[in-house]
């Protein structure tokens, strides 16, 4: 798996290689040691994890902030109004 990509995942239970029921081969790419070489794809490192505990914590839902959510949700809205929001309060809609 690229270093990269494995970095975004959430932290992995580890466990030792003997209780393992996975190994993740992280690889990484070494840039050339002189111009106009190739880079060098490398191994490194291999973490171990058993299968479920692993394939929870990467697919466990963390939930963001409220706020930026309620935020993200009204510009959503915004976008599909015709006309701007009217922000005034009505003090009493039932006087007449």
């Amino acid at each position: 798996m690229n270093k990269g990509f494995f970095n975004t995942l959430p932290k992995l239970p580890e466990v030792r290689k003997e209780d393992a029921d996975m190994a993740w081969l992280i690889y990484d790419l070494k840039p050339p040691k002189n111009q106009g070489g190739h880079y060098e794809l490398f191994r490194e490192r291999t973490i171990y994890t058993r299968f479920e505990p692993a394939l929870n914590q990467i697919t466990k839902s963390r939930p963001g902030k409220m706020e930026d959510f309620m935020r993200q949700l009204q510009e959503k809205v915004d976008e599909k109004r015709e006309t701007p929001p009217t922000n005034r309060t009505i003090e009493n809609p039932l006087d007449s």
